[in-house]
């Protein structure tokens, strides 16, 4: 007897995953909302290929939980990558 395949991608990722991507076809720009203390973790691997050309603003929230020389490291690294 086989055991059925571990099904780790969850319904309601895929369902959130879909509808996010539907709802980014409508918008003009996007506000990106990133956490300070874990910034590149907390962004979605695949808004770029979503979102493309369209205009983007990355945010950094909680900095109030970050010393400031790790903030303005971020803040450099993110515009040296072109993401203001």
């Amino acid at each position: 007897m086989s055991t059925p395949p571990i099904q780790w991608y969850p319904g309601h990722i895929a369902k959130a995953r879909k509808a996010l991507q539907q709802q980014l076809q409508r918008v003009d720009a996007v506000l990106e909302v990133i956490d300070a203390r874990i910034p590149l973790a907390s962004r979605h691997p695949d808004l770029d290929e979503w979102i493309q050309d369209k205009p983007r603003l990355t945010v950094l929230n909680r900095c109030d939980r970050v010393t400031p020389d790790r903030l303005k490291a971020w803040q450099q690294w993110f515009r040296q990558q072109g993401i203001d």
